[in-house]
């Protein structure tokens, strides 16, 4: 039945004017014309008399008929429009319990009623194990941030359809919160059910999806929690998953982690961790300090590099190991990515603008970051508001971590070099499948790692491999930089085999910015180059 407005006021008051109006005229007209049939019949009192009893009799019908017509018809419309209210009112009810149990976005169903539909089951008694997935699709917020939320909105809503499509008709499948899912499976037997469960999703969420024109690959990771091994409510289940899927972002090599007693403490470590991080950036308790890379051979300035130092005020200097790795599993490695770029581009700017003579300042970029879709577009935008030019700015790529998204690391660095960017390995040597990816990636320098170098001048097998990657660099026409130099006898060996750049606590200790300053007004004077007693001495004190 269509729904109709409810009458106002005015509308009632004009109901019952229109009705007092057609009996106005219904009786008027009666009682004229009834006149005047009257006094056109013969005059006889008795027949006159029965003629004004019928007359008033008819009336008094007549009357009555036309007012239940009217008040029948008025009460007929309330009754409908009562009707229509409580459809509407009902219709209304169903939407806001529909906005109550169901995300708007992806239509399953939410946190809440996800809650309610394991307590159904667990009513229903059919089955004694279940098992809780929880699935955090992996950067999905820096790819909103790209794409804008109505289009992250669409891949989200794609995401729904191939959970629903990977499970069984009894399963659960729920939108917890942002990009977080959450997966009841019933009638599991063993971690091995779960498996191939596990198996089906992440094959479903690793299919492109097209949009717009541009393609996409998901990845996500999954935390398990099995009932009843741990725990029975809902709640307990649910936080257990989700620290099983927060510890294996970090520590796991597989796309899924079961959960166990010791992720707890680790998890609760981290999360203290991250907390801390982002106090630090607020409290600025970040500072990035430089270290000289120099020509051994010209005995000159070849570039500095920038070094993340955190100085906590409770526990004093935090070395980036011990919060990087566990930064680079989240996206505050981003946040740390702009607060690294930023300082490092207004560094070499002031450096500029002061006249100090410093080609290229390096700035160690984590993998996550070299292959996220906004580097290339944030790097571009920040060369022109500190006004740094081509040639000016190298990023270094860590080496030692597997590379999963080879395409668009491969990409990305395309482009950067097209800007001008230099592109260094870092660590060169102790990651993974060096020389396939010296094939594959277009590079610039590499960074030979300490261990390589530290005893360079006095083993043989070292100096043998350390000279096998220049000649391989040579050949890929890429140039060396020795990191780890302390002692000048690793210098001559390095200088002896080719290798002319270098850095290291035997050049220079990572160093404040100003300290940096004096020591390159020493180069530039050559007091530091003539390796005089005087230098030295300057140096132990930098040092």
């Amino acid at each position: 039945m269509r729904n109709q407005p409810l009458k106002t006021p005015e509308n009632q008051t004009n109901d019952a004017l229109r009705i007092a109006i057609i009996y106005l005229v219904v009786s008027i007209l009666w009682v004229v014309l009834s006149d005047l049939v009257s006094s056109a019949l013969p005059v006889d009192l008795i027949y006159k008399r029965r003629i004004e009893v019928g007359k008033g009799m008819f009336f008094v019908i007549m009357s009555s008929f036309i007012l239940y017509t009217l008040v029948n018809r008025s009460i007929n419309k309330i009754n409908n429009l009562n009707t229509d209210l409580f459809n509407s009112q009902q219709e209304h009810e169903r939407v806001l319990n529909y906005f109550g149990s169901y995300d708007i976005v992806t239509g399953l169903p939410n946190r809440l009623f996800f809650e309610e539909m394991y307590e159904d089951l667990l009513k229903e008694g059919r089955y004694e194990k279940f098992a809780f997935l929880f699935i955090d699709i992996d950067s999905f917020s820096h790819i909103n941030d790209l794409l804008g939320r109505a289009k992250g909105d669409i891949l989200l809503m794609d995401i729904g359809m191939r959970l629903r499509t990977s499970i069984n008709r009894e399963d659960i499948v729920s939108r917890i919160n942002g990009d977080e899912f959450g997966l009841i499976l019933s009638n599991i037997n063993s971690e091995f059910d779960v498996d191939k469960v596990v198996s089906v999703i992440q094959d479903e969420l690793n299919k492109p999806i097209e949009l717009d024109g541009e393609r996409f690959i998901l990845s996500s990771t999954i935390g398990i929690a099995l009932s009843p091994r741990d725990g029975m409510d809902f709640e307990t289940l649910l936080k257990k998953a989700d620290i099983a899927m927060q510890y294996g972002k970090i520590y796991s090599k597989t796309s899924h982690s079961y959960y166990n007693k010791i992720m707890d403490k680790i998890i609760v470590g981290n999360a203290a961790i991250l907390s801390d991080i982002r106090k630090g950036l607020i409290n600025k308790e970040f500072k990035l300090h430089y270290q000289l890379i120099k020509d051994i051979k010209e005995d000159k300035v070849f570039a500095v590099e920038s070094l993340i130092r955190w100085f906590h005020p409770k526990k004093g200097y935090i070395p980036p190991l011990n919060y990087i790795p566990i930064a680079e599993k989240t996206d505050l490695i981003f946040v740390l990515r702009e607060f690294i770029l930023d300082e490092a581009f207004s560094q070499m700017k002031a450096w500029k603008d002061k006249g100090v003579d410093i080609p290229i300042i390096g700035i160690n970029i984590s993998l996550k970051s070299f292959c996220s879709d906004t580097l290339v577009e944030d790097i571009e935008r920040k060369m022109k508001e500190y006004g740094l030019g081509r040639g000016e700015v190298a990023l270094e790529l860590t080496e030692s971590g597997y590379i999963e998204d080879i395409d668009s690391l491969i990409s990305n660095i395309d482009r950067l070099r097209a800007l001008g960017i230099i592109i260094a390995l870092d660590d060169f040597g102790i990651g993974y499948s060096s020389l396939i990816r010296l094939k594959m990636l277009p590079l610039d320098y590499l960074k030979i790692d300490k261990s390589f170098i530290d005893n360079v001048h006095n083993n043989y097998d070292d100096e043998v491999m350390v000279k096998s990657f220049i000649d391989v660099a040579n050949s890929l026409k890429l140039r060396i930089i020795a990191e780890g130099i302390e002692y000048k006898e690793q210098i001559d060996k390095l200088l002896e085999i080719n290798c002319t750049l270098g850095q290291g606590y035997y050049i220079a200790k990572p160093m404040a910015a100003e300290k940096l300053e004096e020591l390159i007004k020493v180069y530039e004077t050559s007091l530091f180059c003539k390796h005089n007693d005087k230098s030295k001495d300057f140096v132990g004190a930098m040092k």
